[in-house]
């Protein structure tokens, strides 16, 4: 009912058979390998004894390890496991579904990509490592681009990598982003840093 919902009973049974065959078929297994589905009549499930790894096991991994623990003060195996992690997640789960189970896990997701980049954003300018910081920023603005705090760290990533420009143009950025998608203004806090870029007094 939730995969086929404009079908009767039947024709949709008809067609999760189809798609079962398909599956089975696109995983098939060498001879003695230990099966990735099990289905019989009452359950389709993975198989949990199955050699599987599952990108929202590995993002909800590496957050857990590091909870508590701010970006400046991650380990080396720490930010290799959220580096993996963040690598993971190319987009939304089930995008175009809007099943109340699936708009809730996609949020939830979605929330725990944004807290381990922003974490990785915090390594990256306590190390100095300020390009590897900006393109941790730009993916947190493809997931959500009015993310005022996020431009602001953009904006002192760039400055501390030497290029003011960038920073002022992210300052622009921002200001156009916030005024089309929730009619407002940039706050203080980011109007501060912004005249401190354009004066060149430091951060």
């Amino acid at each position: 009912g939730l995969l086929w919902p404009d079908y009767a009973t039947a024709p949709a049974k008809s067609y999760l058979r189809k798609a079962l065959w398909q599956l089975q078929a696109a995983l098939d297994e060498p001879a003695g390998q230990t099966p990735v589905l099990l289905v019989d009549a009452e359950w389709i499930r993975l198989n949990p004894a199955a050699d599987l790894w599952l990108d929202v096991a590995v993002l909800e991994d590496a957050l857990g390890q590091v909870r508590g623990v701010a970006g400046a003060a991650l380990l080396p195996t720490a930010v290799e496991r959220l580096q993996e992690a963040a690598a993971c997640y190319t987009g939304d789960l089930l995008e175009g579904w809007y099943l109340d189970w699936c708009l809730y896990e996609r949020e939830r997701l979605q929330l725990l990509a944004l807290t381990l980049l922003d974490k990785l954003m915090d390594f990256c300018e306590a190390q100095q490592r300020y390009d590897a910081g900006i393109g941790y920023g730009a993916h947190i603005l493809r997931v959500d681009p009015a993310s005022e705090r996020t431009h602001r760290r953009l904006m002192r990533l760039y400055y501390l990598a030497g290029d003011r420009t960038a920073a002022l143009r992210q300052f622009e950025r921002c200001a156009a982003i916030l005024a089309r998608e929730l009619d407002t203004e940039p706050d203080q806090t980011t109007r501060a840093l912004y005249h401190d870029i354009r004066s060149n007094h430091g951060l």
